[in-house]
């Protein structure tokens, strides 16, 4: 982050961290087994119970 001086200066106020060194986040297949488990059955619940009902194509 850059914070304006005056008279086109700035001063830097943050510490850049290299790319390897920063923080990671979980590998994307954690992210979507988490996802399918939870809301992504949820959202497969209510499409079934949906189409029985009546035989509506709900797009959720």
């Amino acid at each position: 982050m850059n914070v304006p001086l005056g008279g086109a200066e700035f001063q830097r106020t943050a510490k850049y961290v290299p790319l390897l060194e920063r923080n990671r986040g979980e590998h994307f297949e954690v992210v979507n087994e988490r996802w399918r488990v939870g809301k992504g059955a949820r959202r497969d619940e209510r499409r079934k119970a949906a189409e029985e009902e009546g035989g509506v194509d709900v797009n959720l």
